[in-house]
């Protein structure tokens, strides 16, 4: 991937406003920060993946130069101000190693929404810091059938769940094969080891945190062994209740942090679905090209590092009948992009 430093967007207004809220939440809770942000809306999901252990070890590297810090001297705390809907567990153990290699403590910050794979990170930090608004949801590596990758994705606690209905054994059986035809017994049997990976690793986090035992078999069974659908959502007060402390956010600091977490969603995806169809509707154009950022991060010292695809769309029908499907819409190969505001 190639990598793209565009002077256009330098003093972008929206990225200046989110270094001046960053700067300001920092002084409030006083630490540095980095934001790691995917985008859930309707118009663009993106995820955790690989690139962002690249981008979070420059974004370490950049606060360490920022305070005068050599390359083996520790933060003494960082915060992650964490959105997302999830994405590569793998990923997340390994930006779990690069953050505790690089900093004596630091703490997840989740004001909205880290589900599935942004939960195991949420709770594998030193401090979970939350709203009453935060919401999570259990971890459960779901996989695709790679000879028909067209079906849908399955995950273990889907076999858990065939298993424990109160029914036939003819009627399990059925349901079992459905899925066996439907799902590379293979990639089933990788999806169970990674989901022991998963449980090994957050075993030894929380047992590093000295909970009580108590507390980390009820955060095993809330996250990995209720087998809750993928798609259930867990609270603030449901990790509190299985014993681990949750720090909460002054109504202040957590509008704040909502309101990064909206400037970096209108970063993200500057043209939204009926932006689209108003352009079209309403214009003589026949294109419009923008760009979108599926993963990004953010720090004071850092700016912005985060996957670009470039995005050209095409429409020369009629302008009353347009609708989203009649736009052509082409995606670039994602590219590391970079600015500092």
């Amino acid at each position: 991937m190639k990598e793209e430093k565009n002077p256009q967007n330098i003093i972008d207004p929206l990225l200046i406003e989110v270094r001046k809220e960053i700067e300001e939440t920092e002084e409030s809770l006083g630490m540095p920060i980095i934001a790691l942000f995917s985008p859930s809306s309707d118009e663009l999901s993106g995820e955790i993946s690989y690139p962002a252990e690249y981008f979070i070890a420059e974004q370490l590297k950049k606060i360490k130069e920022g305070k005068g810090l050599s390359n083996e001297e520790k933060i003494s705390q960082l915060g992650i101000l964490l959105s997302s809907k999830g994405g590569n567990f793998p990923t997340v153990l390994n930006i779990v190693k690069l953050i505790k290699e690089n900093c004596e403590r630091f703490s997840i910050i989740v004001p909205g929404k880290a589900l599935s794979a942004a939960s195991l990170l949420a709770l594998m930090g030193d401090e979970l810091i939350g709203s009453k608004d935060s919401v999570f949801s259990p971890f459960d590596p779901r996989v695709n059938n790679f000879t028909n990758p067209k079906t849908p994705t399955v995950s273990v606690s889907d076999i858990i769940a065939i298993l424990s209905q109160n029914c036939s054994y003819e009627e399990k059986a059925a349901s079992l094969l459905s899925l066996y035809k439907n799902t590379d017994p293979i990639v089933m049997a990788q999806a169970l080891r990674a989901r022991n990976q998963i449980k090994s690793a957050l075993l030894e986090r929380l047992k590093k945190k000295k909970l009580s035992e108590k507390t980390i078999e009820n955060l095993l069974t809330l996250f990995l062994e209720n087998d809750l659908p993928h798609n259930s959502l867990l609270t603030i007060s449901d990790i509190k209740e299985s014993g681990m402390k949750v720090t909460e956010l002054s109504e202040i600091d957590s509008n704040k942090l909502k309101r990064i977490i909206d400037l970096l969603a209108d970063y993200s995806l500057p043209v939204r679905g009926q932006q689209l169809l108003d352009f079209y509707k309403k214009g003589n154009s026949c294109f419009l090209n923008f760009s979108l950022l599926p993963l990004l991060t953010f720090s004071a010292d850092g700016g912005l590092k985060s996957i670009r695809r470039d995005v050209i769309s095409t429409y020369c029908g009629d302008r009353e009948k347009v609708s989203l499907p009649a736009i052509s819409i082409q995606l670039s190969m994602p590219f590391d992009y970079s600015v500092k505001p």
